[in-house]
C-alpha cells in the first residue's frame, strides 16, 4: 500500500501546489496531507487519487479557516489596544506595517497607559 501511495508524490504535489496561494503554503498542505494520509490509510487503493483530493482539499479548507479565525482575533487585538484610533495622532507617521514588534508593543503601552490615566 506505501508503495501505491508514494507513487501519488508528484500529483499530491501538484494539487497543493494548486490550492494554496504560495509554494511554502502548497509545501505545508502536502505535508500535512501525507501526515493525515499515513495516520490513516485508505482501505482500498483502488481510486487513490479521488481518496488523496479529499485529504489535500479538507487541508486546504482547515488552513484557510485558520487564517482566518487568525486574522479576525489579530483584528480585535488590535482594536482592543486602541490602536487604530490612536494610529495617526501618537508616535510619528509610520503605518502600522513598518513598524518593528518592539516598537508596537511599545506603543501598545503607551495607548493602554493612555486609557488608563482617563479613567
Amino acid at each position: 500500500m506505501l508503495e501505491a501511495l508514494l507513487a501519488e508524490q508528484d500529483w499530491v504535489r501538484r494539487l497543493a501546489r494548486g490550492l494554496a496561494s504560495d509554494a511554502a503554503r502548497a509545501d505545508d498542505l502536502a505535508q500535512e496531507s501525507w501526515l493525515a494520509a499515513l495516520r490513516h490509510p485508505p482501505r482500498d487503493a483502488r481510486n487513490l487519487r479521488a481518496w488523496f483530493a479529499r485529504i489535500v482539499k479538507s487541508k486546504a479548507r482547515d488552513a484557510t479557516r485558520s487564517d482566518t479565525r487568525r486574522a479576525r482575533r489579530e483584528e480585535e487585538h488590535t482594536r482592543e489596544l486602541g490602536l487604530e484610533e490612536h494610529d495617526s495622532s501618537v508616535g510619528g507617521s509610520r503605518g502600522s506595517a513598518e513598524r518593528s514588534p518592539a516598537e508596537a508593543v511599545e506603543r501598545a503601552e503607551l495607548v493602554r497607559a493612555l486609557v488608563d490615566d482617563e479613567r
